[in-house]
């Protein structure tokens, strides 16, 4: 159960400001080494770093915090199990046929405040509202740091397909897709730049390898492990676990 602490705005205020150091401590981002999108051949936490970074130079020419701009980046891009949208997919469907309650928003902003509790940091009240905008993809969020994360993630996103097609695909997609933000998020803003990479994501046409029948058994036989292990709340503890990984 997480104690979640009450504070006053300003403190508050200077708690989000301190997040994006304190994060490089969780467990949720240290075990992002282990972890990549099938299909990619970069460590996730590289491509992580990368979009945290981006998110907060935007923030800065834009004038926005650029420590939660980044903080933000980084909690979007770590939250999920091993395998990325192959692991989540596993995940999703063995949720329902176990009867078990399963909301990505709800999940993946538990996993963050469950990784800063038990990394020894504070949750304090108000993060969580903060997060459940951050992992909704089906809302716009009028806190502009939020939305530089999702705009990042989705750039993420595109880059990961360029990249498990050719290094060269990648090099050219990343400034490719860096000078049309840089072009346009003035014009259009940060929402509209953020449906733009996603509407040309939608269009983009690749051969992303999904697992095969026994890769996915192992997974669901990790799966079954995790649920013995944790009971009920085997969602929350696979993503998080430092052993989220295994040879393929």
């Amino acid at each position: 159960m997480i104690e979640r602490f009450k504070c006053s705005k300003e403190d508050f205020e200077d708690y989000l400001n301190e997040q994006n150091q304190d994060f490089e401590n969780t467990t949720v981002w240290n075990t992002l080494q282990g972890k990549s999108e099938y299909g990619s051949t970069k460590g996730e936490k590289g491509y992580q770093r990368i979009a945290a970074l981006k998110a907060r130079l935007t923030a800065k020419k834009l004038g926005l915090n650029e420590e939660r701009a980044a903080f933000y980046t980084k909690c979007l891009g770590s939250a999920f199990p091993a395998f990325g949208k192959e692991g989540e997919k596993r995940i999703e469907e063995y949720a329902l046929s176990h009867e078990l309650p399963f909301d990505e928003v709800e999940l993946y902003s538990s996993v963050i405040e469950e990784s800063l509790d038990s990394s020894g940091g504070f949750v304090f009240e108000g993060l969580r509202e903060i997060l459940l905008e951050l992992f909704d993809k089906t809302k716009d969020s009028v806190i502009k740091e939020v939305e530089l994360a999702k705009l990042y993630h989705e750039q993420m996103e595109i880059l990961k397909i360029f990249d498990s097609i050719s290094k060269e695909k990648y090099v050219e997609g990343e400034k490719f897709l860096d000078e049309e933000i840089e072009k346009n998020i003035d014009k259009i803003g940060i929402i509209g730049c953020k449906k733009q990479l996603i509407d040309y994501k939608k269009g983009i046409k690749a051969e992303i390898p999904s697992m095969t029948k026994e890769e996915k058994e192992r997974y669901y036989k990790a799966l079954d492990n995790y649920k013995e292990a944790f009971g009920d709340e085997f969602l929350i503890k696979f993503v998080l676990h430092e052993e989220n990984k295994f040879s393929m």
